[in-house]
């Protein structure tokens, strides 16, 4: 961080993420700090910090301004020379997959790093993602977060989808089972 450069605004993300993380959830956000400067958000005169600000000043955080903030992280991505195409929306982007949630939730990216992807871009993305839309991300899909009961519900209809492909489920059924099911073809989120 540069000499002089006021630390009051990753005071409040760090705090921020503390009382985010108290709330109950299974999932805790770890703060990840880095010494570099901070990109400028491609659509305004804020640094990552700045927009998470702006997204958060009135509690909530909606669609759009979680988009927002993974559109600032692709082109944070974008700008170190990768090329990403993104945000994508399920079921265009990459399907991410936990018990209980629907993945139309996550938006995904794509980059093309072409035959030898590098352990570079995993840095990038990592830090472009920390910097721009790790806590806002994490924030909105808090607002989903499925009971015990939605996630029992959702393995339920997994594994009777399984059975369904004649795909082997135990006694008791696992929960690899019921991702494996994912695997071919069933979408236990989109079963009523």
């Amino acid at each position: 961080m540069a000499a002089g450069t006021p630390r009051l605004p990753l005071v409040r993300f760090v705090i921020l993420l503390a009382l985010i993380g108290g709330c109950g959830s299974a999932i805790t956000p770890t703060p990840i700090v880095f010494d570099d400067p901070l990109p400028v958000d491609p659509g305004s005169d804020v640094g990552g910090r700045g927009l998470q600000e702006q997204i958060f000043a009135d509690g909530q955080v909606t669609f759009d301004e979680y988009e927002r903030a993974y559109a600032a992280a692709v082109q944070c991505m974008r700008d170190e020379g990768f090329d990403v195409e993104g945000p994508l929306h399920y079921p265009d982007g990459y399907l991410v997959v936990q018990p209980g949630w629907d993945p139309g939730h996550w938006l995904t990216s794509r980059a093309r790093t072409g035959d030898d992807p590098t352990d570079l871009y995993g840095e990038v993305n990592a830090r472009c993602q920390a910097q721009w839309s790790y806590a806002v991300g994490t924030v909105y899909r808090r607002q989903f977060q499925p009971s015990e009961a939605d996630v029992q519900a959702w393995l339920e209809r997994a594994w009777q989808c399984a059975r369904e492909k004649s795909l082997q489920v135990s006694a008791p059924p696992t929960v690899d089972e019921a991702m494996t099911a994912v695997t071919f073809g069933c979408r236990p989120w989109e079963i009523a």
